[in-house]
């Protein structure tokens, strides 16, 4: 007696299938020709916009200002 299963597949390629989607496909094999790695060109370079860097600069702003706040309230 065989258990039904929605598409058939077997429960290792299915599991199989999950883990490659979740690594980023087929095509992201070491030896793949243009796999980017650290250490290859653009790989482990991340690319911020200007919205995103402005947002790090007003979050950093803002720690800086509580951390100034907080020490004048404990010595003053």
């Amino acid at each position: 007696m065989t258990m039904w299963q929605p598409r058939g597949g077997d429960p290792e390629t299915v599991i199989r299938q999950a883990l490659r989607a979740q690594a980023g496909g087929a095509n992201r094999r070491p030896d793949a020709a243009g796999a980017a790695g650290p250490g290859s060109p653009g790989g482990g370079r991340v690319h911020l916009t200007t919205a995103q860097i402005l947002l790090i600069m007003a979050i950093i702003g803002l720690l800086i200002g509580m951390a100034a706040g907080f020490t004048v309230l404990l010595l003053g």
